[in-house]
């Protein structure tokens, strides 16, 4: 690796731990029709409060996450065997909260392992969120490689966040 590389990388982790720091952090369940979900969300809007007005809506909820995802059963391949499916998660959402029941949007970006061999994945989702705690979602996989370890294309999320932890 070049040291042009090595620098980009190491700014690119600086900027995200600066990121992380005045963020809270918020731990996640998903079921879906891929599987189960785990993470943390770092949510980075914040919340102000005072001021006059005849009705106080909550901010909007964004920030980046990390999680891992996993079928509930052994994926069975091509060839016949059955090989665990494990998809480590960087993802990036939007939650609208202007309303009980608003908008969401994430991006993922996944990397699909069998442990010989992966893929890597693109998921936009969009849905309805109950002021980012419920969140119901539908996403599309677009593997970029390997597409025999991506269980399916078409995937519907339903998600809890768990209370924060202030960091």
């Amino acid at each position: 690796m070049n040291t042009f590389n090595k620098m980009l990388i190491t700014g690119c982790l600086l900027f995200l731990s600066t990121f992380f720091v005045k963020a809270q952090a918020h731990f996640k369940g998903e079921v879906s029709t891929q599987g189960v979900g785990l993470g943390i969300f770092f949510n980075a809007s914040e919340q102000v409060s005072g001021g006059f007005a005849p009705v106080n809506f909550p901010e909007d909820v964004y920030g980046f996450g990390l999680g891992v995802e996993s079928p509930l059963f052994y994926r069975i391949e091509a060839q016949g065997e059955n090989k665990f499916t494990l998809a480590p998660r960087l993802s990036y959402e939007f939650h609208s909260t202007f309303l009980i029941i608003g908008l969401a949007a994430r991006a993922n970006v996944l990397y699909y392992t069998n442990f010989e061999k992966g893929a890597l994945t693109l998921r936009p989702e969009i849905g309805l969120t109950s002021r980012g705690n419920l969140y119901l979602l539908y996403g599309y996989n677009l593997p970029l490689q390997n597409q025999e370890l991506v269980p399916t294309r078409h995937q519907v999320t339903f998600g809890i966040t768990i209370p924060s932890i202030d960091l």
